[in-house]
């Protein structure tokens, strides 16, 4: 798999093996988040240990299973987009939140909504800056 920075015209590839082969995770993801270069050992573990505080990360549980998700990194912007397998999620249903800590606090990023692609396909795009380093997630409100 990935061990290294995604540079333009790669794919990443989450819940297989980069090298395109049948090596499927059998599971279920809870939470995926993207950074823009490779975290700590300590920074991995300061994020596993504070979890969320006891604070739910939305109302009401909406079960999302995502079935693809492509990062598309460029000068300007950060581009993912993300495909769930879910009949009734519409681009009001996801948001992107961003923070300068990878245990936040995470702010909504108004700004960036969610871009319906169709068949159940969302696109975010995000303005490259390169004067702070910014941890991103897709959260469902």
């Amino acid at each position: 798999g990935m061990v290294d920075e995604v540079k333009a015209g790669q794919h990443a590839a989450i819940g297989r093996n980069g090298t395109g082969s049948s090596y499927w995770f059998s599971g279920e993801i809870d939470d995926v988040a993207i950074w823009r270069r490779a975290l700590l050992h300590s920074e991995v573990l300061h994020l596993f240990t504070s979890g969320t505080n006891g604070i739910p990360l939305q109302k009401n549980v909406m079960e999302i299973r995502t079935t693809g998700m492509e990062f598309t990194p460029n000068p300007t912007n950060l581009q993912f987009d993300v495909q769930v397998a879910h009949a009734l999620l519409t681009a009001d249903d996801l948001i992107l939140q961003s923070s300068t800590n990878v245990a936040g606090p995470y702010i909504n990023e108004d700004t960036s909504p969610a871009q319906d692609m169709g068949n159940n396909q969302y696109l975010f795009s995000w303005p490259v800056d390169n004067s702070t380093s910014k941890f991103f997630r897709v959260m469902n409100p």
